[in-house]
């Protein structure tokens, strides 16, 4: 499969995507606005290093490529999203106090 997305934020569009969900459904399950999503999708605002773990964790899409496109953009290695997930939603509550 050839990858022409070149900005982080397309990258993340295609990881969004390629789950079979909408930007609305993606934001909602990392507890963000749509239009925040959209604005760091247009690149208005810059994908952080955090959004794109929570975003391999729930796509499988890797974080690394998401910031950079280096290196392969699918995880290899099967791991338990699910568990990994609930903990990053622990922390994001946490800081949101």
């Amino acid at each position: 499969m050839e990858i022409k997305e070149k900005t982080p934020g397309q990258r993340l569009l295609f990881a969004i995507r390629l789950s079979n969900m909408t930007q609305r459904e993606f934001a909602s399950l990392i507890d963000m606005s749509p239009n925040g999503l959209n604005m760091i999708i247009k690149d208005h605002n810059r994908l952080n290093r955090r959004l794109a773990l929570a975003t391999e964790l729930i796509t499988g899409v890797r974080a690394d490529w998401l910031l950079t496109a280096e290196g392969p953009w699918m995880e290899t290695e099967n791991f338990n999203r699910d568990k990994e997930w609930e903990e990053i939603k622990k922390k994001m509550k946490a800081k949101k106090g």
